[in-house]
């Protein structure tokens, strides 16, 4: 396969893989990464649920698992779980708490994982 370019044809090829990425490759990765977030809403509560006994078990795996996520969806996520020791698992994980109340703030600890 040859991916030379001659200098003439720069800046079409350019513009071709602009529309490429534009138009195919992003709304694809999109919708992707929306499927994933909402298997993730849909999977991880039930299996985290059925896998500990109790919500503060196997915290390392939940940090490791929540690592990536956004803190709106990590707390979407320990919601949609449990309702009851949320506070507590936050702060087992680092994470900042945030009731369900608009502008109620409670950060137990520093940061997030």
């Amino acid at each position: 396969m040859e991916l030379n370019v001659e200098q003439e044809n720069l800046a079409e090829v350019l513009q071709s893989v602009r529309e490429l990425l534009r138009d195919n490759i992003l709304p694809r990765l999109t919708d992707l990464e929306e499927q994933v977030r909402l298997l993730r809403k849909v999977t991880w509560p039930v299996c985290q649920g059925i896998r500990e006994k109790t919500q503060l078990d196997d915290i390392q795996s939940k940090k490791d698992f929540l690592r990536d996520l956004d803190l709106d969806e990590i707390l979407l996520l320990l919601r949609l779980k449990s309702k009851g020791l949320l506070f507590e698992e936050c702060h087992k994980l680092g994470v900042p708490y945030r009731s369900n109340r608009k502008g109620e703030h409670d950060t137990p600890t520093q940061g997030t994982p």
